[in-house]
């Protein structure tokens, strides 16, 4: 499982954030901090890698398939 914690916007800027992983299990549990609106389901095997990017409690998501 993955819990995300965002650091504090720092007014003026803007406030990305951004990580990636490699699943380790199918369909891990993924912890969004509370109000960040991610754009797709999420289905994701072993192997695969994911990378998040959230700007403005938006986070986009994007799935490369383990080969």
């Amino acid at each position: 499982s993955l819990t995300v914690t965002l650091g504090s916007a720092v007014s003026g800027i803007a406030n990305i954030y951004a990580f990636r992983f490699t699943a380790g299990v199918d369909n891990p549990t993924i912890t969004l901090p509370q109000g960040v609106v991610i754009n797709q389901d999420l289905s994701l095997k072993t192997g695969d890698v994911c990378e998040f990017s959230i700007q403005d409690n938006l986070a986009l998501c994007s799935v490369w398939e383990a080969s």
